[in-house]
């Protein structure tokens, strides 16, 4: 269950998920936090993935959440 934005590529027991933002510096937009969420969570029910390692595509790891997504939302969305 991989798309653009995040990558996983199992190992054996080890799964790697690779944020795949570079040109946004790997910044997590609401997308990706919950394609990574579904990700762990299936991690959570699996009895042979070991170990989870998280990687960033490109020169950062993550530059935080997405602040262009929080541009003109209402009060209530906050």
């Amino acid at each position: 269950m991989a798309n653009q934005h995040l990558l996983a590529q199992e190992d054996g027991p080890i799964l790697t998920l690779t944020l795949n933002r570079p040109e946004k510096r790997n910044a997590l937009s609401l997308a990706l936090m919950h394609d990574l969420r579904v990700h762990l969570e299936e991690v959570g029910r699996s009895s042979h993935i070991r170990v989870v390692i998280l990687a960033g595509a490109g020169p950062v790891f993550s530059a935080g959440h997405d602040l262009s997504e929080l541009l003109h939302r209402s009060l209530g969305e906050y």
